[in-house]
């Protein structure tokens, strides 16, 4: 996706759902039951890393070296755009995929809101039980992750493209309106 390079973006806060936000690596291994594996941990927890995930995806989709996990208090920051996420279901079904479920909000410089949902499903190539190889499975969180920026870099691609064809501007950081 091609959109306008540059763009200031932070992404200030993605919400988890306890289920998720552990230590662990949580697998579903059946309609009600998982499986919190204590072999697989996360280098540190979800909430301060995921923020710097997204913002590197959504800078790749945006084709902008200036997209950044900044605090929720990034008002001191000269932005273009803030990106609030609420992660709604990240489950990695063992054997099968990974799936997303990801609202997300968007503030404009010029105090504009708009919203969306991101819904991404991931194959997982191979992994078996016991013992599988969860580096797929985090590989393919990570894909859906990417597929989440996406959906986000599309919907401010979208929103400019909007704004432009209803004859007002944005100005953004290098001063120039878009």
């Amino acid at each position: 996706m091609r959109s306008p390079t540059g763009l200031r973006v932070a992404v200030t806060q993605v919400n988890l759902p306890d289920l998720i936000d552990r230590p662990q690596l949580v697998i579903r291994t059946a309609r009600h039951q998982l499986r919190l594996d204590d072999q697989h941990e996360w280098a540190e927890p979800l909430r301060r890393q995921l923020p710097r995930v997204i913002a590197r995806h959504l800078g790749e989709a945006l084709d902008s070296g200036r997209v950044f996990a900044l605090p929720v208090d990034a008002q001191s920051y000269d932005l273009d755009f803030k990106v609030m996420l609420d992660i709604q279901r990240m489950e990695v079904i063992s054997g099968k995929c990974v799936e997303l479920d990801a609202v997300w909000r968007v503030e404009a410089r010029n105090g504009r809101t708009f919203f969306g949902r991101g819904l991404v499903r991931e194959g997982i190539e191979t992994m078996t039980e016991p013992g599988g190889d969860y580096a797929l499975a985090v590989a393919a969180q990570n894909r859906a992750l990417r597929g989440l920026a996406k959906n986000i870099a599309s919907g401010i691609a979208g929103w400019i493209n909007e704004t432009a064809a209803n004859g007002l501007s944005l100005e953004v950081q290098d001063g120039t309106k878009r």
